[in-house]
This record gives structure tokens, sequence and C-alpha cells, in this order.
């Protein structure tokens, strides 16, 4: 059987084909060429004229993660499970480090928002680090008025 024959091949050079009956040929030039009620539509071989019959248009290149971003984000709940998990001493190192580093990302994501696609994390990050400063500068705070209370004391009051 050769690819004129067949009857689910359709050439796409050849242009609309004449109506067929279900034996294959052509239907003779006074028959309907409507389908018959209750049949299912026959739909075209080939997309109108002007449309693609492959995959979608591109949208340029996918923008990136940060890697900054990242990682500013993930310093933030390191620092922030620690001010429970053992007192807020690595809350104390790695606040700051979240802080600047998030906002340093949040700035070249500014500069460049179709290379990367993570602000929300730079800006999770930085804000995270801004608690554990806030927390480590009332932990010293606190630290130092024990500190002065205890050495005010006179000690007879234990």
């Amino acid at each position: 059987m050769t690819d004129d024959q067949n009857q689910w091949y359709s050439d796409p050079n050849s242009g609309p084909k004449p109506p067929t009956v279900p034996d294959g040929h052509a239907a003779p030039a006074d028959a309907p060429t409507t389908p018959p009620p209750g049949s299912a539509p026959q739909y075209p071989q080939q997309p109108p004229a002007g449309y693609q019959t492959f995959g979608q248009p591109g949208y340029g290149p996918v923008a990136q993660s940060h890697g900054k971003a990242t990682t500013s984000m993930v310093l933030g709940i390191v620092g922030l499970v620690s001010v429970f998990v053992c007192y807020g001493i690595l809350g104390v190192i790695l606040g700051p480090l979240a802080f600047f580093m998030g906002r340093s990302a949040e700035k070249e994501i500014d500069l460049a928002p179709n290379a990367w696609s993570n602000r929300g994390m730079a800006r999770a990050g930085w804000i995270m680090g801004l608690i554990q400063i806030i927390i480590a500068v009332i932990a010293v705070i606190g630290l130092v008025a024990v500190i002065i209370w205890v050495a005010s004391s006179d000690g007879s009051e234990f």
C-alpha cells in the first residue's frame, strides 16, 4: 500500500481533498459535503494557514536562582532556630551575615530582574537577619543589666 492509498496519510502540500465515502473512494459530485446528523464532526488534517503546528513560541531565557539569596535565607533560618536551641550564640554571628548578604542579593536582583527569580528569598533572609540582630542587641543589653545588677548588690541578698 502506498502513502497515496493510505486513508490516514495526507500530503501537506496537496491542498484540499475531495470528500470521500466510507469505502475510501471519491464521493459523487452531487453528494452532500456535510456530515449526517448525529455523527462526529470532521476536523481538518491541517491547521489554518499562519498557525504553527509545533510547540509554543519561546519566552526567552528562564530566570535562575540567585545563590546569595538562598544562602541568606538559610543563614536566617539557622540563626533563628539557634535562638531557641543554643541561646542565640550562633545567631549573633549568622544574623549580620544573613542581613548583609540578603540586602546585597536583593540589590543585585533589582539590577537584573529578568536574570534572577528569588527576590523573596533575599528579602526573607535579610529580614530574618535583622530580627536576629535585634534579638542580639536586646540580649546584650539584658546581659549588661544583669552584670551591673549583680555587681551592685552587696552579696547579702543571696
